[in-house]
């Protein structure tokens, strides 16, 4: 799993991104700013809260985006974890599917499906 975040790591934009289990375990991480593994397993504990929220409301809900002025927060949940990406950018869909389009076949590689 590290050999995909030291990939992901090198994306354009990329603060930091991390693959947390549905136990809370940091499967994989990588950050180019201060933010701790530590951090990111909470962060993925309020994400995985927010899309159980939106199923409960009869919202389909696999992906979610939180924008901090220019920075965001993406996420999405599969049946390996849920999986981070903090990005130094604003998105729209355009964004959404460039990036997983980088991420997906990194993550596959080791054996890991996000949709």
């Amino acid at each position: 799993m590290n050999k995909a975040f030291e990939k992901i790591a090198l994306i354009e934009g990329m603060i930091a991104a991390a693959l947390v289990s549905e136990e809370g375990e940091l499967l994989g991480w990588c950050a180019n700013s201060v933010i701790s593994p530590d951090n990111l397993c909470f962060i993925a504990v309020t994400c995985r809260g927010i899309l159980s929220a939106s199923r409960a409301e009869q919202r389909p809900a696999e992906t979610g985006v939180v924008t901090f002025g220019n920075r965001t927060l993406v996420f999405r949940e599969g049946a390996a974890g849920l999986f981070l990406a903090y990005l130094d950018s604003p998105t729209n869909d355009a964004v959404l599917k460039w990036l997983f389009d980088q991420v997906d076949p990194l993550l596959e590689a080791e054996g890991v499906r996000l949709k």
